[in-house]
């Protein structure tokens, strides 16, 4: 097997991949699909399992592998998936996005867009966005987005406050469906930038019923920060005919609607003169 997957990616196949692909096949099954063309098989010495089948046994990120049948009408080993993180189908879909230039292999580009189908065994890639770098490399999005990793922007929020309140443990609390909105096109697309969301955008009067000063707090920091290490697109709206240029730039107050004045500053002293009239 290790020898068909070297011709057909273009680049060696390593044995954990290779047992990876193969999870939870037993010595039987293989004895009775080699029957076919003859063949005799001998099980390991000294072994009651074979190693694929130790491998789907060990401790892994992944759940136990699911059941493999053979056929004796169509000669055929046919795979199923039981459960929800299978070994075998990951390591499939690992071992083609791992492959440089995947798309321009036939026989692994043809693999990779049936198992990444909406109705693939699995249905891994329906939730898992398989995305493209600038270097042409592909990667499954197996864990979902840490945020705890990305820059400091301007808003912050954490689902954990609201959660325990008995009117917002249901998402239905503050999110819409979006009818309109077709979430699918995101994975349809290798590119991570474009993302499609089912909810409707949270209008700002939203958090504003509760955040109050006597009620949640009203006070900036508790949805802003302060040391903003990046900003939202839609914010820096300065006109520039370099925009890379400007998204790089060091951010300013009024990329944020902020002004600041001097105490002696026009402005300020008729708000002064004003309160004191």
């Amino acid at each position: 097997m290790r020898e068909r997957l070297t011709r057909s990616l273009g680049r060696e196949v390593t044995e954990a991949e290779a047992a990876s692909l193969a999870a939870g096949l037993s010595i039987d099954t293989i004895r009775d699909a080699a029957g076919w063309l003859g063949l005799a098989v001998a099980a390991p010495a000294g072994a009651s399992e074979s190693p694929v089948g130790a491998l789907a046994r060990s401790p892994s990120p992944f759940g136990p592998a699911g059941a493999w049948t053979h056929d004796d009408a169509t000669f055929a080993v046919r795979y199923r998936p039981t459960v929800h993180a299978d070994p075998v189908l990951a390591g499939w879909l690992e071992l083609l996005t791992r492959t440089p230039h995947v798309e321009s292999k036939p026989v692994a580009a043809a693999v990779l867009k049936e198992l990444s189908k909406a109705t693939a065994p699995g249905l891994c890639v329906s939730c898992h966005s398989v995305e493209q770098s600038e270097d042409g490399a592909l990667t499954i999005n197996w864990r979902a987005f840490d945020r705890s990793t990305a820059s400091r922007g301007f808003t912050k929020f954490s689902h954990g406050p609201h959660l325990v309140l008995p009117q917002l443990e249901n998402c239905t609390g503050c999110h819409t469906i979006n009818t309109t909105a077709s979430a699918a096109t995101s994975y349809a697309s290798l590119n991570p930038q474009q993302f499609v969301s089912e909810f409707k955008l949270l209008a700002k009067q939203q958090c504003a019923t509760c955040h109050t000063k006597a009620a949640a707090g009203d006070a900036c920091q508790a949805c802003h920060n302060y040391h903003v290490e990046a900003v939202e697109s839609w914010r820096l709206t300065t006109p520039s005919s370099d925009k890379e240029r400007e998204a790089e730039r060091p951010f300013r107050i009024s990329d944020f609607g902020i002004r600041i004045e001097s105490a002696n500053s026009p402005s300020s002293m008729d708000d002064s003169n004003a309160n004191n009239r």
